[in-house]
């Protein structure tokens, strides 16, 4: 009965993970632009507040630093919401076969 629910589950997480990778592949070209569209704005933001050349550097040096992060970020979320099904079914697999062990 154990063995069934796992590999059910197993088969589930499997299905979520490339439909939530597609999904995500699908959307992300959309993400981007607006995550790249703050870093212009900001840029552009930059330039219009700062006269100074080591003031506007370190404003730019600040929004290249939020269009990493938000990148990086984006990239996490999309990995997460796609493996993590994966990662608990895995965990109820050796648990279940740890106590069918014991």
């Amino acid at each position: 009965m154990i063995r069934a629910v796992a590999v059910g589950g197993c088969v589930l997480a499997v299905i979520w993970a490339l439909v939530a990778a597609s999904v995500a592949w699908r959307q992300w070209p959309a993400r981007m632009a607006k995550i790249d569209s703050a870093r212009t704005l900001g840029l552009a933001d930059c330039a219009r507040r700062y006269s100074a050349p080591d003031a506007r550097k370190r404003c730019d040096i600040v929004f290249e630093l939020v269009h990493t992060q938000q990148r990086a970020i984006a990239i996490f979320n999309r990995v997460a919401v796609s493996l993590s099904p994966l990662l608990v079914t895995g965990v109820f697999g050796f648990w279940a076969w740890r106590r069918r062990r014991s």
